[in-house]
């Protein structure tokens, strides 16, 4: 094997960019490599909105939105949590908004169907019969009814911003309170049935798939920058001639495939299982003065 001098002044080459790699590799590449993660859920989440309980009614309509920044397949809302005397309850989903849809039944899906006793101090999860997945961007919206008689059913709140609640994934947005206790009738206890301005109340549970890299670049864009460098610097060591050269490249690929998304991060830091490993924003240049610590630093991430 040939030695290359650390003090070297050759240039590495530039990142890797796989929408130029050539349709054999790219079409072994596609047999060898799993597209997605073969668990449906392998992280759940809980998100609860503010809870001042200005009032009680019979439902409330909003819109939660997928905005999260992460690799992911898709997240799945599995279920939701409400309190208030609630009785018999319904849930639905709507494509997009429910602007505009929310006296056409027609527009919207059923996914939950069920009655649930009295729960005026704790939460009650209405768990999806249907769970709702929403792609990377995309917004649904949401209405959740009681057809319990009165002005107890369900708690919500008064509007105090466009979003209600909001995490790392998704948002929740203020929508419209129903104080009619038969779902998307027009005609409510005092005439019109709708009220704006209002918001959801409780808590929506979801999970998350993840997407698994592959050496296409509409998808490795959509990794986080330390990992994309990580990727760079495990192809680029073999421009060095270290001991990565002995592996070809699409089993370089097959390895990444199996790295989560934040295996790798920009500021040293380490979880608490010591997993994580980090590759600095300066890495092609720490490549260009020492090849062999940058194939040491490459070879902890996928054997460590």
């Amino acid at each position: 094997m040939t030695s290359v001098d650390a003090t070297t002044d050759t240039e590495p080459p530039p990142p890797v960019r796989f929408d130029d790699i050539s349709q054999a590799a790219q079409t072994y590449g596609d047999i060898l490599l799993d597209k997605e993660a073969d668990y449906t859920l392998n992280q759940m989440y809980e998100m609860d909105t503010h809870d001042r309980e200005d009032h009680t009614f019979c439902g409330v309509m909003f819109n939660i939105q997928n905005h999260s920044k992460q690799p992911l397949e898709y997240l799945e809302i599995q279920a939701l949590c409400v309190r208030g005397n609630l009785g018999p309850m319904t849930c639905w989903v709507t494509p997009d908004s429910f602007h505009h849809k929310h006296e056409t039944k027609s527009e919207w899906t059923l996914v939950y169907k069920g009655t649930n006793e009295r729960s005026r101090t704790s939460y009650c999860r209405l768990e999806l019969q249907r769970p709702v997945r929403l792609q990377p961007g995309e917004k649904i919206g949401v209405y959740v009814h009681s057809g319990l008689h009165g002005d107890q059913g369900l708690v919500y709140d008064n509007r105090r911003g466009a979003i209600s609640a909001q995490d790392a994934n998704i948002s929740v947005e203020s929508g419209l309170a129903h104080i009619s206790n038969t779902p998307f009738s027009p005609t409510g206890m005092w005439g019109f049935a709708w009220r704006r301005n209002r918001q959801f109340v409780g808590r929506v549970c979801y999970g998350v798939k993840y997407l698994l890299w592959q050496p296409a670049q509409s998808i490795h864009e959509r990794f986080p920058v330390a990992f994309r460098r990580a990727v760079d610097v495990m192809l680029i060591v073999d421009y060095a001639h270290s001991m990565f050269t002995r592996l070809p490249e699409h089993v370089v690929w097959y390895i990444i495939n199996f790295l989560p998304y934040d295996w790798v991060t920009d500021d040293g830091r380490e979880t608490g299982n010591g997993r994580q490993r980090s590759i600095s924003s300066s890495a092609v240049k720490i490549l260009k003065k020492s090849y062999h610590s940058i194939c040491r630093k490459s070879r902890a991430c996928v054997l460590q």
